[in-house]
């Protein structure tokens, strides 16, 4: 395929100028959309897939988690509905712009679903908001997420 009449050999090594593209619209799926299907959440140290409203999340680190910015101040109520072969101890995890993480335990029970709901005792805006789940190598699968804080308006996310 080469040409010699088309070679130009005080081209070689420049790179090419390449068009500026234009932004995205807004409400449009980016390539920065790292975590399609999770509504604004992230999967940190876990795999994850999103298939009939429901996310299925395998470990892939030492402590899996989903992660949002919460959106809402404390004190507030995190509810969810979760299901897993096995139960286990986890935590929700909340960070407040560089401060040293707060958390509080909870516990899941495995194979069928159950509703878990934890009090919040933070105060202020509660900033990154986790939750950690008891994944394995066996998934642990999440329905749908509720964070409620005493005055404002709660956020929901059905998957």
């Amino acid at each position: 395929g080469f040409d010699p009449a088309k070679y130009r050999p005080e081209l070689e090594g420049v790179g090419k100028i390449r068009k500026k593209t234009a932004p995205k619209k807004k409400g449009t799926a980016s390539k920065n959309d790292e975590f399609p299907g999770l509504q604004g959440w992230k999967a940190r140290q876990a795999r994850y897939e999103v298939r009939n409203g429901i996310v299925s999340i395998t470990a892939a680190g030492a402590t899996p988690y989903l992660g949002v910015g919460a959106g809402v101040s404390g004190p507030a109520r995190v509810s969810f509905r979760i299901r897993g072969p096995k139960g286990g101890k986890a935590k929700i995890e909340w960070v407040r712009g560089g401060k040293t993480p707060a958390s509080v335990p909870y516990e899941s029970q495995g194979a069928d679903w159950q509703t878990v709901t934890v009090e919040i005792p933070a105060s202020g805006p509660l900033g990154i908001f986790r939750i950690y789940v008891p994944a394995r190598k066996q998934a642990v699968e999440i329905d749908w997420i509720e964070l409620t804080p005493e005055a404002g308006k709660s956020r929901r996310w059905e998957f």
